[in-house]
């Protein structure tokens, strides 16, 4: 994707998906995934072609980095993102 109005406004459902299941996530480094992902710890963000074919070498060809970080993206996931940390959070601005 390129980083334009556009991308910036788009949500990183597929992001989570990925990530919710515990798989490492490789994405444009646009928008809400670059908020989402953290490059070289649950996925990778990615500008270019090679980076890209880089990415997905490295996770096809190393199942111990597929492992840990699909386990750090389910985590972060769990932690941040989860419905109840959510509405934990929204919580207060709705009983103002």
């Amino acid at each position: 994707m390129v980083e334009d109005d556009w991308t910036h406004g788009k949500y990183a459902l597929k992001v989570f998906k990925y990530m919710a299941a515990k798989l490492p996530a490789i994405s444009s480094n646009v928008g809400v995934n670059s908020e989402v992902i953290h490059a070289g710890r649950t996925g990778y963000l990615v500008s270019t072609n090679e980076e890209w074919l880089n990415a997905i070498d490295q996770l096809s060809t190393n199942t111990e980095k597929q492992n840990s970080m699909g386990l750090a993206a389910q985590k972060q996931i769990k932690e941040h993102y989860d419905s109840l940390v959510i509405f934990n959070k929204i919580l207060p601005i709705l009983s103002a």
